[in-house]
């Protein structure tokens, strides 16, 4: 775990009655994820330090110091999901490291030598991966390697000094023992980088997603679980008031609780998000707080039916109800790193209106402005097409979006 996310929470203590947005990821979810983000890895890999290399080959000793990965390119992941961990075995990724080296001859005429150079090899190999939920950052997962097995293969090194005669002697010895050396000394080192990098991402999620407006933030603390091969993230999902100045989240709703699904609400697709109608009422409840664009007072209440979400809005003057589409939009939050998806509320329609609705237009197009800005979201949805994920009403509570 690189850090702990320092917000402190209304509510510390959650379990799975408090989670109201699920995701699901398939293995084959799982593959297209970990591919996707895989080729982001270069950047992070630049900045792993491998320790100095001291070779003594036939009457030369040499130091390799200053050694940096420069350039890397990975083939697909293949995935094992199960019950406790997932297996992760890939091939021929490519990697280069660039160093400096000084040479020194241990007799005479004790020759010395400087410059720079290139190694460049094949890795492959499979590690086990764990979760581990710390109680210090609850709700927060990184990964733990429960087993790694790695393997150096087409080792090369190029060298640039003013003896070239003597790299071309030694170099056959010289990058046979930096293969060895590689898959004993330098291995561990990569292994850990690499799960690193996979609790970077994690890291980068914090525990709390941003909406559009200032200061209200969903609370994405997570419950993981691994069931019938399924990755299973299940979030609370509220949206609350994010103060900034003291890394507080308040104004949980203690009485929102999940509410379990009259069905199966599983698909086939690879990626899946399913949320309870408590999140959007929740999203309702805060903008009209804190966000409020209307002169008068009012009360909003939704309801889940197979065409849509019914707005059901009693305000002073009138009462009316409004059909809203719930879509899954996704934006970029950082280059490279991750994603925000928002399961935006849309306006569709009027259904109706009593008391004085001569303004009722007006009023729908400053709802469906105020609705973009407060509707739910969820981050890290990096490997989706959120333009072709497919929504279902399961029921009453449940909504769900199937993403490939």
């Amino acid at each position: 775990l690189l850090d702990c996310n320092p917000t402190t929470y209304e509510k510390d203590e959650f379990d799975l009655t408090d989670t109201m947005l699920d995701v699901t990821i398939t293995p084959e979810g799982l593959a297209q994820y970990a591919n996707i983000n895989v080729h982001y890895a270069e950047t992070y890999l630049q900045k792993v330090t491998i320790p100095d290399i001291q070779a003594n080959i036939m009457v030369f000793t040499m130091m390799f110091n200053d050694i940096k990965i420069s350039r890397a390119s990975f083939s697909d992941f293949i995935f094992q999901v199960m019950d406790k961990g997932i297996n992760a075995n890939f091939d021929k990724w490519k990697l280069e490291m660039i160093f400096q080296f000084n040479l020194r001859q241990n007799m005479y005429p004790y020759m010395e030598d400087s410059g720079q150079g290139k190694f460049s090899f094949t890795l492959g190999g499979a590690i086990e991966v764990g979760k581990n939920e710390t109680p210090a950052c609850k709700g927060h997962l990184n990964l733990v390697a429960m087993g790694m097995k790695l393997l150096i293969t087409d080792f090369m090194v190029k060298l640039d000094g003013q003896l070239a005669f003597i790299y071309d002697a030694i170099l056959i010895p010289l990058t046979d023992f930096l293969q060895k050396e590689f898959n004993t000394a330098i291995q561990p080192l990569l292994a850990a980088a690499f799960i690193g990098l996979g609790n970077t991402e994690l890291d980068l999620l914090d525990v709390w997603s941003l909406t559009n407006v200032e200061n209200l933030n969903v609370d994405q603390r997570w419950i993981v679980a691994i069931e019938d091969l399924n990755i299973i993230a299940r979030s609370i999902g509220q949206v609350d008031l994010f103060l900034n100045e003291t890394m507080e989240m308040t104004e949980h709703n203690y009485s929102m609780k999940r509410i379990r699904p009259k069905r199966n609400m599983l698909s086939n697709h690879p990626f899946q998000y399913s949320i309870q109608i408590d999140v959007f009422q929740k999203a309702l409840q805060m903008m009209l707080k804190h966000h409020n664009p209307f002169e008068e007072n009012m009360n909003l209440t939704s309801a889940f039916y197979k065409t849509g979400m019914v707005l059901s809005i009693d305000a002073e003057k009138f009462s009316s109800q409004f059909l809203l589409d719930l879509t899954m939009v996704t934006e970029i939050m950082a280059p490279a790193l991750y994603n925000r998806s928002q399961f935006r509320m849309v306006f569709k329609e009027i259904l109706n209106c009593v008391g004085e609705c001569q303004n009722i237009q007006q009023f729908a197009k400053q709802m469906e402005q105020a609705l973009k800005e407060v509707s739910p979201c969820y981050t890290n949805t990096n490997g989706i097409d959120s333009e072709n994920c497919v929504r279902i009403f399961v029921d009453s509570n449940w909504v769900r979006f199937g993403c490939d």
